[in-house]
């Protein structure tokens, strides 16, 4: 226990821990102290597969609008919000942010697709683009307008989606 008071003095964010011990003695200062879980051993392997899912599933449900970027022992840590769109160069992937800033991760946007909230839509083989910071579609042009003047192309296999997508904000502006 005094092992967990120690990490929430040297962390900005709240862990997702998850207690285990051979007695319930301890299981109300574990939560207490904010553990998402506490397990008893000898446990199977249902119950560290219920606790985990748990955790999956406040993971996804979470507000904090971040996304993690690993490189080797390099993790960096990018605010939902502040992303434009992703641009697949090759086997890597060009994270556009607001203020003209580019970072790049390397993996292939594919694997960003899952990854990204629902406010993230694919428009285009190579583009990801973030549907809230949306300005303008030109279905005569094929082209999307992002804030800071960026034009993104968008191909015709996506075009259903944007469609869908104008039809959502058409009704909204009807109401």
């Amino acid at each position: 226990m005094q092992l967990i008071r120690e990490l929430y003095q040297y962390l900005d964010y709240s862990p997702f821990l998850i207690a285990i011990s051979d007695s319930r003695d301890k299981a109300y200062e574990a939560i207490k102290l904010g553990c998402s879980d506490y397990l008893l051993t000898p446990m199977t392997d249902l119950d560290l597969r219920k606790s985990l899912f748990r955790i999956k599933k406040r993971v996804r449900n979470s507000s904090e609008g971040k996304i993690c970027l690993r490189s080797y022992s390099d993790y960096q840590f990018l605010d939902l919000n502040e992303i434009l769109f992703l641009k697949a160069d090759g086997n890597t992937t060009d994270f556009i942010m607001l203020e003209k800033k580019k970072i790049t991760a390397f993996k292939p946007i594919k694997n960003f697709e899952s990854i990204l909230p629902r406010n993230f839509l694919r428009v285009h083989k190579s583009y990801i683009i973030n549907t809230d910071l949306l300005l303008r579609i030109n279905f005569a042009k094929l082209r999307l307008t992002l804030p800071e003047e960026h034009v993104i192309p968008f191909s015709r296999a996506h075009k259903s989606q944007l469609t869908l997508l104008k039809e959502t904000f058409f009704s909204l502006e009807a109401v």
